[in-house]
């Protein structure tokens, strides 16, 4: 995911976390979202999916501005999250699967 997509999102304007942004947290989003929707992580599927680049975003978001083991702040999910946003994903990727199977 492009760094400059990602900054927007976290309305980042420094470049102080750019490594720790490109290296550690988009990847740590990637990898959860893949994982929780397929053991296939490497699919062409996650390329074409504006709902995965949404989810990697949210939980980057959610990385970058909780970056302690615990918080202080009574936290809670919003609706139409990151769950959500997954529960979507296993649904299209099921369907990707299954009309790539038919085509191939």
């Amino acid at each position: 995911m492009d760094l400059t997509v990602v900054k927007n999102h976290l309305k980042v304007e420094h470049d102080f976390d750019d490594e720790l942004i490109k290296d550690i947290y988009v990847p740590m989003a990637e990898n959860e979202v893949k994982g929780a929707v397929t053991q296939d992580a490497a699919s062409d599927f996650f390329n074409k999916s504006p709902t995965y680049n949404g989810a990697v975003l949210l939980l980057t978001a959610h990385y970058y501005e909780n970056r302690g083991a615990t918080s202080m702040r009574d936290m809670k999910e919003i609706p139409f999250g990151i769950l959500t946003l997954i529960q979507r994903l296993r649904s299209d990727f099921e369907k990707w699967k299954s009309e790539s199977s038919t085509l191939g």
